[in-house]
């Protein structure tokens, strides 16, 4: 999971995506379609994936 997760996130430095953040697609997703064509569970485990990058990463 966490390799799908890296593969669909942007490259450090490059904004990912049609609309830069408005649609939550960035890169490469694993089933074909777009992001409603992902199973949800997927998409729920790279939200926590995204929440915990960001705990870690954070100055607070």
């Amino acid at each position: 999971m966490v390799r799908l997760w890296r593969a669909y996130r942007p490259a450090p430095g490059r904004i990912g995506g049609m609309a830069a953040g408005v649609f939550p697609v960035a890169g490469h997703l694993p089933e074909a379609g777009g992001y409603g064509d992902q199973a949800a569970i997927l998409l729920d485990a790279f939200e926590i994936m995204n929440a915990a990058e960001a705990e870690l990463t954070s100055d607070d």
